[in-house]
């Protein structure tokens, strides 16, 4: 399994295009009108045919790769993953680690105007929703990074892991859980034993390529149920 993290994004640009084209055609020629830019041989993804997966060639390491003193042309690759959400406009850039999908972003950014602005999922009242008790769930909290108020610096934040914590939470802290700030979130489908990812109160996600549905049937239940934040 391959584990990516990236963001979500809105793009204004779309509408420049208005109807004309699909979303994910706008975005796609916008991006490979930069240099720095390529499509992969195999764009398309095993059970995922929404995404697609472009090469960034960068002139500088990003992963803490040795510089060939001989070798000052040759680019650095990486592959970035990108979704486009016909319906919604949001846009999810992904890498192999945040410092490539930062980089990928600004370079965007550099050339185009308007550029991708973070769009955030409220993570503080999905956390809420899904640790809620008595009611029924799709999803399951798997992972919760929280800052804790109210100790100063002898505790500033917990993180809890396990297969269904809003399970357990009727028993475990059941007054300390209200007062915590959530930071990060982990979910899984209840039907699944697997975490489809994991979100940040900053827009970043995490995810692994061969749950890419997982992932997107739960970002659309968090659309439908209004927790982004506009």
């Amino acid at each position: 399994m391959t584990l990516l993290f990236g963001y979500l994004f809105d793009w204004d640009g779309f509408k420049d295009f208005g109807n004309e084209e699909p979303r994910t055609q706008v975005f796609r020629k916008s991006l490979l009108d930069q240099s720095a830019f390529r499509d992969m041989p195999q764009r398309a993804i095993a059970k995922a045919p929404r995404w697609s997966i472009y090469r960034f060639l960068c002139h500088k390491p990003l992963l803490g790769e040795e510089v060939d003193g001989l070798d000052t042309k040759s680019p650095f690759v990486y592959p970035f993953y990108v979704r486009v959400n016909e319906s919604t406009g949001t846009v999810i850039i992904a890498a192999s680690r945040y410092t490539v999908t930062e980089e990928v972003v600004r370079t965007f950014n550099s050339y185009i105007t308007p550029g991708i602005q973070r769009r955030v999922v409220n993570v503080k009242s999905l956390a809420e929703h899904l640790l809620e008790t008595g009611t029924e769930k799709y999803y399951a909290v798997t992972y919760l990074l929280a800052d804790v108020p109210g100790y100063g610096s002898a505790l500033t934040s917990v993180s809890l892991i396990g297969d269904d914590i809003g399970g357990a939470a009727a028993e475990f802290l059941p007054d300390e859980r209200t007062k915590l700030t959530p930071r990060q979130l982990g979910v899984r489908s209840v039907s699944s034993r697997v975490e489809c990812g994991r979100f940040g109160s900053l827009g970043s996600v995490q995810f692994r390529s061969e749950l890419i549905q997982d992932l997107e049937r739960f970002l659309g239940h968090a659309y439908a149920l209004d927790f982004y934040i506009d």
